[in-house]
């Protein structure tokens, strides 16, 4: 059934692939730990243009693909799957919609062809705001810079610090999403919000500290 799965697919696409697609111009596979090269897309769920506005703008170390719709639209997920072929994806970051609600038919595809399906989840972030963020960009970019397959662990500190030097951000709450204050904190308009676990908060914040950025761990 996979093979039969894979083979529509494939000839669905061959319109795409006679087309000359920009997605990944600029960008290049990232080598894993293991030295296998990884190439991969964030794609933007979200239906609100603001939103998709943003990630248009976000300094991002690997292509956005906007696709509003997906967990809806059958034509969304089909161009989905012909951009997966196409550049043969190693993994597929989605924000805005979660991996649930996606049809068990265009999950399985994904991993027939060997694509990875993983969430960025920005929408709690929002969650601790009365008002939308005025770092949004900065809370995207924070999220990807907190990914640690394939990037290493051991750089995050690095890649975080990187971006809050080009920010006017005040202070960056790490949330470790295991304190009695976490589920009620509520950020000013120049707070920056980063879910950490615990220890590679406390590490991350150290680091952070020494270069002059402030920062919490809650």
């Amino acid at each position: 059934l996979s093979a039969l799965a894979i083979g529509t697919i494939e000839v669905c696409s061959r319109k795409w692939l006679k087309g000359n697609a920009p997605l990944f111009e600029g960008f290049e596979p990232v080598m894993d730990s293991e030295g296998a090269l990884r190439k991969m897309i964030l794609v933007d769920c979200s239906s609100d243009d603001a939103e998709t506005a943003l990630f248009k703008a976000v300094k991002s170390p690997i292509p956005v693909y906007l696709a509003g719709s997906l967990c809806t639209s059958l034509k969304e997920r089909e161009s989905l799957i012909e951009i997966v072929i196409r550049y043969r994806l190693s993994d597929v970051f989605l924000s805005g919609c979660s991996i649930e609600d996606l049809p068990d038919s265009f999950k399985s595809n994904c991993h027939s062809l060997g694509c990875t399906l993983r969430e960025l989840d920005l929408d709690r972030t929002q969650s601790h705001r009365v008002l939308p963020s005025l770092h949004r960009s900065t809370e995207i970019e924070l999220s990807l810079a907190s990914i640690s397959d394939p990037w290493p662990q051991s750089k995050i500190h690095e890649r975080i610090i990187s971006i809050l030097e080009s920010s006017d951000i005040e202070q960056l709450v790490i949330d470790t999403g295991i304190t009695e204050n976490s589920a009620s904190i509520q950020l000013t308009e120049n707070q920056v919000i980063l879910r950490l676990k615990k220890k590679l908060a406390v590490e991350v914040q150290t680091k952070l500290e020494s270069h002059g950025f402030d920062s919490i761990v809650m």
